[in-house]
């Protein structure tokens, strides 16, 4: 990051927060060592050429289905990956086919809730070969029988920022690909979900389950050489 650099932040808030103060705080830590960088970025998103069937227009008591198309311009090694819609988006499924015409089976959200989403890891590191063809099909329900509805009655939901809007975005997490990155193993290594950098963790001595065996309810203990916020993902 160069110097003099402007970083910018772009924050949603729910309804009713005017005149209140925000707490958001932005910490930054210079690391050495080997780490890699990691690059998140919307490679599916909902505006022509990846839209396929475009504008993002769903009119009201109307159903609609959006296709989104990229192709991957260079070898990377995936991580994990984040779709995103809003209140009338119904279900989403995102897929790959490789040089080799082979099918690459990603995401198949069949019940999508707005209320809970994130991004959802790999267990290994996923290779998306150049030429690549990602694919994302999602299916918007504008009528009264959508419960998540805002509207009623329903009223035509364009794109947008607010959350009575629409959106179709897959986020993906990567890094440039380096031979042996499919051996990875997620399940044993700590990234930073949207940061910028790889560590290994040693399942043996930075991570303690207790009890163990147990019937279901455990603390889990891990070791970490500074305080931090991070995500952890099981």
């Amino acid at each position: 990051m160069p110097a003099n650099s402007n970083i910018v932040l772009h924050l949603h808030y729910p309804a009713g927060k005017q005149g209140k103060s925000d707490q958001t705080k932005v910490r930054f830590k210079l690391n050495t060592g080997a780490y890699r960088e990691i690059f998140i970025s919307p490679e599916l998103y909902h505006n022509a050429p990846v839209l396929q069937n475009g504008p993002l227009f769903i009119p009201a008591i109307q159903t609609k289905t959006f296709i989104e198309k990229y192709t991957v311009p260079v070898d990377a090694s995936v991580l994990d990956m984040g779709p995103h819609m809003h209140l009338i988006g119904k279900s989403i499924k995102v897929y790959g086919i490789l040089p080799n015409k082979d099918t690459l089976k990603l995401i198949n959200i069949k019940e999508w809730d707005f209320h809970w989403q994130g991004f959802y890891p790999f267990k290994t590191v996923t290779k998306f070969p150049k030429g690549t063809i990602l694919y994302a099909e999602a299916f918007y329900d504008n009528t009264t029988n959508n419960p998540e509805n805002p509207n009623n009655p329903p009223k035509d939901v364009s794109l947008g920022e607010g959350t009575t809007d629409e959106m179709m975005l897959v986020y993906f997490s990567y890094m440039a690909y380096q031979n042996g990155d499919e051996n990875i193993n997620l399940d044993t290594m700590f990234y930073k979900s949207g940061g910028n950098f790889l560590i290994e963790l040693d399942a043996k001595k930075d991570i303690h389950c207790s009890p163990n065996p147990n019937n279901g309810n455990f603390s889990l203990y891990i070791h970490a050489d500074a305080e931090e916020k991070v995500n952890i993902y099981i």
